[in-house]
């Protein structure tokens, strides 16, 4: 459906005005409707243990803990489809920097110069690496950013750090889906005031993000939740109607063993979290347990290892006095319970994976892919259109107003023109009568006569009348006349 949409929309974009070729909406529509990328937006406070979750996701414990939030840098995250290969990009100023990691040493190709006071603590922090990998060499890396960031230095890093890294294990490495995993910081850190705004803008080029809010079972109703959970509503490019609730450390949380009844249910439900979110349901887990089945209990951090064996018989033997497994606790939706236990049955091959609670989760985000990743990516289309509409109605509305405006500018132009024209032409025929007369008498007067050279009737009688006696003495009319007349008597007789 989605593609048909784009289709319709490059032939809408014919008659869209050119005004608006630049508007990031339209940008962003035509950016996102082509991406087949999938964001999982992993929210969470400080404390929730998120980074383990991340860790988790991805199978290696590439993001560092720290006693503290340091940072307020947002981790983009992407599946590296080299194995052994990870990749580090951001920005100094206006410089890239690109690290690659490759087995068991590293490159800078790009932007080394802009880093150089770093340089030293990266080459002893390499060097005090135990085992080499490319893991191990990425967890190195991106400490050595935390705390580059978190003291007074010569230059900033971007707030964006995006990571290459190639996923292990699970349905996330398995999927053909291009997941792209986003670390943000707490609201409850006091360093990262800019954390949502980094964010959003390094969501605008997708439309189809799974948030997923990470808490301990205690924090469901806190206040710092319920201030995160304002936060994340004003993202408007993430659909919080697909929200996955993951309830972190689930193995310390002191669960009844008999599992949750209805009024315990129903008391986790009305917490702040789970009342403003529950949709897709709320997923118990162990993060380390889960990334301790992906990475066969190889760890980089210390008190991952210690977490792990000291927990692993309760995830692996049935036997065991305090077996969990702690996807029996999970709050989903009636019609999607026999669904999860169907899909945990047939991998009841992988204890740790699916009794940790991580199997369920990455089997609901690869449902979502499936299912809901396409809808909501048209929803999102559909509020772009409805933006790109109400823009495009606006610059209408505009034009249209500005054509009114230059219309009545024009007539208003015209009429001006129109009196003044009037007025120039009855000017000049004043001027031109007035000169007209003035020739006219001029002209008169010249061609006037003497009244001693008129001739009055009387006179002209007179002088008539002589010439007439003159002639008939001149031509002998008398005697001619006298001989005319014996002529006709003769002729008479005759």
């Amino acid at each position: 459906m989605l593609p048909r949409i784009a289709t319709i929309f490059d032939k809408i974009l014919e008659i869209i005005p050119e005004s608006l070729d630049d508007d990031s909406d339209i940008k962003k529509f035509k950016q996102s409707s082509n991406s087949s990328l999938i964001p999982l937006i992993i929210v969470g406070n400080y404390s929730s243990g998120k980074s383990s979750f991340i860790n988790s996701l991805i199978g290696s414990d590439i993001l560092p803990n720290s006693d503290r939030p340091i940072t307020a840098k947002v981790f983009e995250i992407r599946k590296s489809y080299q194995p052994n290969v990870s990749q580090i990009n951001f920005w100094v100023k206006d410089t890239v920097v690109q690290i690659n990691i490759s087995d068991n040493a590293y490159t800078i190709i790009q932007g080394k110069e802009s880093i150089v006071d770093m340089l030293p603590n990266i080459e002893q922090q390499f060097e005090q690496i135990n085992v080499r990998n490319s893991d191990t060499i990425l967890h190195m890396f991106l400490k050595v950013i935390n705390q580059y960031e978190g003291t007074d230095n010569s230059f900033t890093i971007s707030d964006l750090i995006t990571i290459k890294v190639p996923f292990k294990q699970g349905i996330l490495a398995e999927s053909d889906k291009q997941y792209v995993i986003f670390d943000t910081p707490g609201s409850n850190s006091s360093s990262n005031k800019n954390h949502f705004k980094v964010l959003k803008k390094a969501l605008q080029n997708m439309s189809n993000g799974l948030p997923l809010f990470v808490s301990d079972y205690t924090s469901l109703d806190t206040v710092d939740n319920e201030n995160l959970y304002e936060e994340l509503r004003n993202i408007k490019e993430i659909d919080d109607r697909f929200t996955l609730i993951i309830v972190n450390k689930a193995d310390m949380a002191g669960l009844p063993k008999e599992g949750l009844d209805e009024r315990q249910i129903q008391q986790i439900l009305n917490q702040s979290i789970p009342r403003n979110l529950y949709s897709e349901g709320i997923f118990f887990v162990s993060s380390v347990m889960g990334l301790g089945s992906k990475n066969n209990g190889q760890f980089i951090n210390d008190n991952y290892d210690r977490i792990f064996k000291k927990s692993l018989n309760e995830f692996n033997n049935s036997q065991s006095e305090y077996y969990q497994e702690l996807y029996q606790y999970n709050i989903v939706p009636k019609q999607l319970v026999s669904r999860m236990k169907e899909n945990v049955r047939r991998k009841g091959n992988q204890l740790i994976y699916v009794n940790s609670g991580l199997f369920s989760i990455e089997d609901e985000i690869e449902v979502f892919a499936n299912k809901y990743s396409a809808y909501n990516k048209c929803q999102q289309a559909k509020l772009y259109l409805e933006k790109i509409i109400e823009r495009t109605d606006a610059e209408i509305s505009r034009l249209k107003a500005d054509s009114s405006r230059e219309l009545k500018s024009l007539q208003e132009e015209l009429e001006r023109n129109k009196q003044k024209i009037i007025e120039e032409v009855d000017l000049k025929k004043q001027t031109n009568d007035k000169i007209f007369e003035a020739d006219y008498t001029e002209q008169m007067q010249s061609k006037s006569i003497d009244k001693e050279k008129l001739f009055s009737l009387s006179h002209l009688k007179d002088l008539s009348d002589s010439l007439y006696v003159n002639a008939r003495v001149d031509f002998n009319l008398d005697s001619y006349e006298e001989l005319n007349n014996q002529t006709n008597e003769k002729l008479k007789l005759t």
